[in-house]
Order: structure tokens, then C-alpha cells, then sequence
């Protein structure tokens, strides 16, 4: 068997694109039992005592794979890892933990759910990949660490943070010496972006968008109130709690549908089979029984500290604020223009900006509809403060125009609502009127006042318009 060299995945939901690189060895090489391994530039921690082969030398195979959920076994030197345990296994410290269903999987992580030994209740413990894992070990990711954060300071009211009860490493089944990191928190209903789907398909009835996104500004004060920066607000990352519903109540839940797993299925590298457990949530409530849930913020896996961020490539695409596409200085404001794009998804189930054209590149499009809906333009100390070639690719720094869109024009946010949702001419001017104030072109005081508000200032302005 030749060395393999490289593998590089291509990830399309549960379908997985595998390509191998194999190098035929030399006598050199099997001389001195190297293994080569291929890289855009040269990995100085790997071994070379033999020179690297020529382009002739390499043969490419492919393999294709398709999981039905996650990509079980293949391992974090594949960039996953995923977590494999047994229905009725024990794990944590001292076996407290046993395993009694799959909540779901995402793409960093799955979820279970699990029964505390010390304590008799049900808990929700998240199951990081190995690769995810090592993240954290390595300070890349930092959810640990910001969940520690917000939980450090005792609160007498609700943070609407999700909270960390403990946290622990479990060792893999697939990667020799790798471990999940697994963190354990109260366990939830679901998500946001489920109940819209499952009960409307379109926007939320607005008195349960009012709670949901009061709750929001409750939790994002709390987690900037310690430093820290979501960049990943979604609906699927603001889940509520479980209300009434007691821990008997889930047992008879749990007999009456117990856990599954999918048929086996194939995995890499050849011959291993796995089977996934079947993602299995808790039933959703009805819209009327969502009036009376909490909404928490949760997922803080791509947070970071406001004053040490370790990445500029935060937040999904449609709802990245203006100077994480001009890759310029960011704080927590970030946190507050996505909100403002929830507010309108809340109500319209839609997205605000759609990004497609077939005249410009996605990012210029963002660009241009922001300064739409807006009604401003950028400014040139703004496209200064900015990652100057990305800024100079998009603007023509003498106008501070966008190169090659057409002329603006202004399109009110309060008349696409319209269009989208069913609102009150009220209900559509307070939200527009909300709406604008997290949208400010530039995060940045102005004359010693920042445009775009904190939460503490949205909190303040917008107690009217989510009454009730």
C-alpha cells in the first residue's frame, strides 16, 4: 500500500467527497520509513529526510461517501471526529452521565440527551468532534472558555445565556489519544428556526417575536457585559427551555419512542462500517405553549473576546455586519447588526439581503444593499479603517461609490416588511424604527456618539416596540 500523502474532503451535507493522494515510495524513502505528506506550503512540524517527489509520482483516487447523518469515523485528521457512544453508556467523571438519546448533530459537535446520576434530572451534553476539540485545546475555539466567562458572575435574574453545569473529555473511539470535549448544560426544547419552520414556514406571530427577541437582548447584555462576542446569532442557535415538563414526563416520552440507529453504513478507510444513532429532538410546543418558554442565546462555539479576537472570519454570510466584509476592526456591534437582520427574519421568516446577481460579486451586492436600506453611504475614514485592498476592490476611493453597481436609490426597510410579512402599519414602524437603529453603516462614535447602539442603549430604545 502506498503512503497516503494527503486527504482533503469536500463536506455537501451528509455526502463526502473523499480524495487520496498516494505517492509511490522510493528506495529512499522506504529506507528511511518516511512518510510524505502534501501541503500548499511546507509543515515544518512533519519530518522530511528525503526530498519531495516529482508530480509523476502522485496518484489520485476518489472516493465517495454518503452518511445519513454525520460523517461517523472518519477521524480529525479529516477535519471531523465525531462522537460514537452506546445508548445506555455512562461517561463523565465517575460514569455520571448515561446516554439515553441523539438530540441532533451540527457542525462542530452532537448533542445528547443524558441522565444525571447525582442528581437524577435529565442534562444535554454537547459532544464535541476530536477536530473541534483540539480547536479548543488549542485556543482557536474558545466556547469553553466563554462559557466560563458568562457563568462566573452570579445572576439574580435570567441571563438568557445557555448556562455550563460542567464539562469534561471523553476519549475517542476512532482517534488514538484524541478526546470530545463535552460540555453539559440544562437541556432544551429546541430551536427558534424549528418552531418557524414546523408551525408557519413564514414569519412568527408577533407578540412570540416580541419575547423572543427581548430575551435575545437580555442575553446578548449579559455576554457583552462580560466580553464576550457571539459572531454566530441565528435562529438555530437561540433555543427555549423546556417549561413545565418534568423529568417523568421525558421517561414516558422516552418509552414511548425509544432511541434508534440507522442501518450500518460505509465509512473510511475501507471496510469500517458504522451506525448512527437517529437524531431524535424533543416534540416541539405549539405556537400558543411557545408564548410561555424562555429563549436563550446558545452555541457560543465561534465566540470570542471582544478585546482578543482570534479570527476576522466570523458570522454566516447573509447576516455579517459591514466591516466584517471590509475585514476592518470589530467588536461586539457585530453582535447588534445581526441582530437587527433576526428582527426582520422574525417577522417575515425571510432573509434581508438575498446576495444573488449575476452583475457582481456576493460581497459587492451585500455592500450595495446595505447602503439601500440604510440610505448612507461609507465613508472614506471607514474604508481607510478597512482591510485597504478589500476595501479597494469594491469602492472607488475618490467617490467612495461601489465600482460597479448602479446608482443607489433608498428602499425603507418598514415597506419590505410589508411586502414580506403580515404586520400592522404600528408593528411594521416600530420594527423598522429598531431595525434602523442596529443598522448603522459605521460601528464607530461619531462626535463622541457611536451611531450603531449598544445593547444596553437598544434595550432602553426599544422597550415600546417589543411590549406586549
Amino acid at each position: 500500500m502506498w503512503p497516503i500523502a494527503r486527504r482533503v474532503f469536500l463536506n455537501f451535507g451528509s455526502h463526502c467527497l473523499l480524495r487520496t493522494h498516494r505517492r509511490q515510495p522510493s528506495a529512499q524513502a522506504i529506507r528511511h520509513s518516511s512518510y510524505y505528506f502534501l501541503f500548499d506550503k511546507v509543515d515544518t512540524k512533519k519530518p522530511m529526510s528525503t526530498p519531495m517527489a516529482s508530480p509523476k509520482e502522485i496518484e489520485v483516487e476518489e472516493v465517495e461517501l454518503d452518511f445519513v447523518e454525520e460523517p461517523l469515523g472518519l477521524t480529525a485528521n479529516e477535519g471531523y471526529g465525531y462522537f460514537q457512544v452506546d445508548f445506555g453508556e455512562t461517561i463523565g467523571p465517575d460514569g455520571r452521565y448515561e446516554i439515553k438519546r441523539k438530540l441532533g448533530w451540527g457542525r462542530n459537535a452532537s448533542i445528547w440527551l443524558a441522565r444525571d446520576a447525582q442528581t437524577n434530572q435529565f442534562i444535554a451534553i454537547k459532544a464535541l468532534s476530536t477536530s473541534s476539540s483540539q480547536l479548543c485545546t488549542d485556543g482557536i475555539m474558545l466556547e469553553l472558555e466563554t462559557l466560563q466567562r458568562i457563568a462566573s458572575v452570579p445572576s439574580d435574574h435570567p441571563t438568557h445565556c445557555v448556562s455550563l453545569l460542567d464539562h469534561f473529555f471523553h476519549p475517542s473511539k476512532d482517534d488514538d489519544g484524541a478526546s470530545h470535549l463535552c460540555l453539559v448544560t440544562d437541556i432544551f426544547g429546541g430551536t427558534v428556526a424549528s418552531l418557524m419552520q414546523n408551525h408557519t414556514g413564514r414569519g412568527l406571530p408577533v407578540p412570540l417575536a416580541k419575547r423572543i427577541l427581548r430575551h435575545m437582548l437580555i442575553g446578548l447584555a449579559h455576554a457583552h457585559g462580560h466580553g464576550v462576542v457571539h459572531t454566530d446569532l441565528k435562529f438555530d442557535n437561540v433555543m427555549f427551555d423546556l417549561g413545565s415538563i418534568s423529568a417523568q414526563e421525558i421517561e414516558i416520552f422516552l418509552s414511548k419512542d425509544p432511541s434508534r440507529r440507522h442501518p450500518p453504513e460505509a465509512s473510511w478507510p475501507r471496510g469500517k462500517i458504522v451506525e448512527a444513532a437517529v437524531s431524535q429532538p424533543l416534540p416541539l410546543p405549539s405556537l400558543k405553549e411557545a408564548f410561555s418558554r424562555n429563549f436563550l442565546i446558545t452555541d457560543f462555539g465561534s465566540a470570542q473576546f471582544v478585546d482578543q479576537p482570534v479570527t476576522n472570519d466570523i458570522t454566516p454570510y447573509t447576516l455579517r455586519a459591514p466591516e466584517t466584509i471590509l475585514q476592518g476592526a470589530w467588536d461586539e456591534k457585530v453582535d447588534i447588526w445581526i441582530f437587527g437582520c433576526l428582527i426582520f427574519e422574525s417577522l417575515t421568516g425571510c432573509d434581508l439581503f438575498t446576495l444573488e446577481s449575476d452583475e457582481c460579486r456576493p460581497e459587492e451586492m451585500h455592500l450595495y444593499q446595505m447602503m439601500v436600506y440604510t440610505g448612507e453611504r461609507f465613508t472614506s475614514d471607514q474604508l481607510r479603517e478597512s482591510d485597504l485592498d478589500v476595501a479597494l476592490s469594491f469602492f472607488d476611493p475618490s467617490t467612495t461609490f461601489l465600482r460597479k453597481l448602479p446608482k443607489l436609490y433608498r428602499q425603507h426597510i418598514k415597506d419590505f416588511i410589508e411586502t414580506c410579512g403580515t404586520t400592522t402599519e404600528q408593528e411594521r414602524l416600530g420594527a423598522a424604527a429598531l431595525i434602523e437603529r442596529c443598522f448603522r453603516l459605521n460601528p464607530r462614535p461619531i462626535g463622541g456618539r457611536s451611531l450603531r447602539r449598544s445593547v444596553v442603549e437598544l434595550r432602553i430604545g426599544s422597550l415600546p416596540c417589543l411590549q406586549g
